[in-house]
């Protein structure tokens, strides 16, 4: 179960430096989201990464925050399950006309919250 939580803070780590040296790459995601409606393809892969966690969390160092991010992501891809497509499509277009330092501020934040996840688990 470790090993699981430390996988995901590795691809989230690899996210995080991947959104910080190409900006670009968030616009093409977003893109790709709003197609077809993948935005609930991915709230259900939160929710099943996020349930994982939450089990996975009584087997790591740090269970409170290994729980805590395993719950914020099964919140929120329940949310995006819930929410009206028209909805998230504003959300979605709302971020593909920030500037590109906010792009590299959500990977540096996202960078963060993988760094602190691998040091939990």
């Amino acid at each position: 179960m470790v090993l699981l939580v430390k996988l995901f803070s590795v691809l989230v780590i690899v996210l995080g430096c991947v959104l910080i040296l190409r900006p670009g790459f968030l616009r093409k995601m977003l893109a790709w989201v709003k197609e077809d409606k993948h935005v609930y393809m991915i709230g259900v892969t939160r929710v099943i990464v996020g349930i994982l966690l939450v089990i996975a969390s009584t087997y790591c160092r740090i269970t409170w925050f290994v729980l805590f991010i395993g719950a914020l992501l099964t919140f929120s891809g329940i949310v995006l399950m819930i929410l009206r497509y028209g909805v998230l499509v504003q959300l979605i277009e709302w971020w593909e006309t920030r500037p590109a330092r906010c792009a590299c501020l959500l990977g540096a934040v996202t960078l963060l919250f993988g760094v602190l996840l691998a040091l939990a688990a």
